[in-house]
């Protein structure tokens, strides 16, 4: 039985510093594959740039906080091998607008 590759994208830090205590408790095979720093930074041009750097054997693809909003994107170009998306943190469209005015009036 192959166990699909854990492919991990990064919220809005673009890192995998998140990852880092999930990961040392982990036991299979990942990739991180961080944001770039440079160039275009919107939804679909991102999913471009983690299309190319996706593995070519099955794999599950975790996305954490701002990565959830690439994976629609992401879909649209018909990964090979992708089996599953799990969602951390993550939402697709912004939650209630009205919550939003309330929740900046609430102390930090």
């Amino acid at each position: 039985m192959n166990i699909p590759i854990l492919v991990l994208l990064p919220g809005m830090n673009g890192t995998a510093d998140l990852f880092t205590k999930f990961l040392s408790n982990f036991d299979g095979d990942y990739i991180v594959i961080s944001l770039p720093d440079f160039g275009a930074q919107d939804h679909a041009s991102l999913a471009k740039v983690i299309y190319e750097q996706l593995p070519k054997q099955e794999f599950v693809l975790l996305a954490e906080s701002f990565s959830g909003g690439i994976v629609p994107e992401l879909l649209q170009l018909k990964p090979t091998h992708l089996s599953g998306v799990i969602f951390v943190a993550s939402f697709l469209s912004c939650p209630n607008k009205y919550l939003l005015g309330v929740a900046k009036l609430l102390p930090i």
